[in-house]
């Protein structure tokens, strides 16, 4: 793992269709998720959006994650920064 010397706002980029198989898959999206939440330098988490949609039970895993993670975390912010 990275080693983090400062202060800052994680980013999660999200580019394509979400499903199993596809370029975003919930399972990845959720380790970062963690791993972002977990940092002790970042100060809250930005997840750039660029997809079309796709499968409704691995976007919904990811919603579950965020929610999850903001419960153990209430101090860090999401933002959702939504493109095309």
């Amino acid at each position: 793992p990275k080693v983090v010397h400062k202060e800052h706002i994680a980013l999660i980029d999200l580019v394509g269709v979400i499903g199993e198989g596809q370029q975003i898959e919930a399972d990845i999206v959720a380790a970062s998720l963690r791993r972002a939440f977990e940092e002790p330098k970042s100060k809250g988490i930005m997840m750039r959006i660029n997809s079309p949609g796709g499968s409704p039970v691995q976007s919904a895993y990811i919603y579950d994650e965020i929610k999850r993670l903001r419960g153990l975390h209430p101090d860090k912010k999401v933002y959702a920064v939504c493109m095309d």
